[in-house]
């Protein structure tokens, strides 16, 4: 199927809607997962839409983790607010219905990471870190273990627990024993 160009911006300008209504960086993956789950475009569309709206400066992407992540630029918000209106309604309420339903995981994957890395024929490396605004770092601690299991428990309960582990962890730094 051929889509019209009046097609491709509706596409491109949901994609900068859903973006800039969730304001966090996305993977694509996560984009793709919007996408196919409300019908609007197929993979192959996504892709596309994607590449020409970062080629022209609408988004902007960076690598961490071996993950693409995209967030709208300023450009990409004011053609938003200028173009809004030639989104249909029934894809803006899919959109802020996937944020309603997904947006909290979504914030949770974006400012909590753990990776595992293994480094040597013994040795694995957990990396985890806590973002707050604009992606600056909170935290960030590494740790070398010997045993893969170790480090896979490591990096889950940092997911699960990163704001008691980083609330202890900065108790522990504080704390100002004076005997």
């Amino acid at each position: 199927m051929f889509e019209t160009s009046e097609e491709i911006a509706q596409n491109k300008l949901i994609l900068l809607y859903l973006l800039k209504n969730i304001n966090i960086a996305m993977t694509n993956s996560e984009i793709c997962q919007f996408a196919l789950e409300k019908r609007i475009m197929d993979y192959f569309a996504v892709q596309s839409c994607m590449e020409e709206l970062f080629e022209t400066s609408l988004l902007e992407k960076y690598k961490e983790n071996n993950l693409t992540w995209y967030k709208t630029t300023e450009d990409g918000d004011r053609i938003l607010a200028l173009f809004e209106e030639k989104i249909p309604k029934w894809m803006r309420k899919d959109a802020l219905e996937y944020i309603e339903n997904n947006g909290d995981r979504l914030r949770t994957e974006y400012e909590i990471n753990a990776s595992v890395e293994k480094r040597g024929s013994e040795d694995y490396f957990v990396s985890c870190r806590i973002y707050g605004e604009s992606r600056n770092i909170v935290m960030d601690i590494g740790v070398s273990v010997p045993d893969e299991n170790i480090a896979e428990e490591i990096r889950d309960n940092w997911k699960k627990n990163s704001n008691d582990i980083y609330l202890k962890i900065l108790g522990v730094l504080t704390e100002n024993d004076k005997t």
